[in-house]
């Protein structure tokens, strides 16, 4: 791993701060928006479940 030490002062530091806090703010939006994306993909599937069991059973009255 590499270290990086880099020192700020007066509105250099004011300025890097506010920039660290501006990434972390959009990693949590997009990990907000991974995890939404990840639940609308599970209900999906879970309609997609429904639906393979509703076409299971109408195959076999079909097939009576």
């Amino acid at each position: 791993m590499t270290k990086l030490t880099v020192e700020l002062e007066g509105d250099a530091y004011a300025e890097g701060i506010a920039t660290a806090s501006r990434f972390v703010d959009e990693i949590i939006s997009r990990l907000a928006q991974i995890e939404q994306t990840l639940e609308e993909s599970l209900n999906t599937l879970d309609h997609i479940e429904l639906a393979i069991e509703d076409l299971k059973k109408a195959k076999k009255v079909l097939d009576e």
